[in-house]
């Protein structure tokens, strides 16, 4: 209702239009908060998300770690010559794996 409307309306009216305005103000006010909330939780939850992926990182860098020096390794054994001695190591790979 526009402001000029509000001249010829009687009291009751105007109770009326004032509770039903603080009405719908009350029901925004939930509305955002609950959107507050909401963006709140995904915030932490990123935070979580991103704290596991880093916990995970740092466990895996160990092992990757040992990885590459056993690949640098085999390549110097391989660049050097020594056939016999990496088929051995494979010979004895093979045999621990399967006992």
């Amino acid at each position: 209702m526009h402001p000029q409307n509000l001249t010829g309306l009687s009291w009751s009216d105007v109770l009326y239009f004032e509770a039903t305005i603080l009405n719908e103000k009350h029901i925004m006010e939930k509305r955002i908060a609950y959107m507050r909330m909401a963006f709140d939780q995904q915030q932490q939850d990123l935070v979580d998300v991103a704290s596991k992926s880093l916990a995970y990182r740092q466990d895996i860098i160990p092992t990757c770690q040992g990885i590459v020096f056993s690949l640098l390794i085999l390549t110097s054994l391989h660049n050097i010559g020594c056939q016999p001695v990496l088929l051995t190591l494979k010979h004895h790979r093979s045999v621990i794996c399967t006992n």
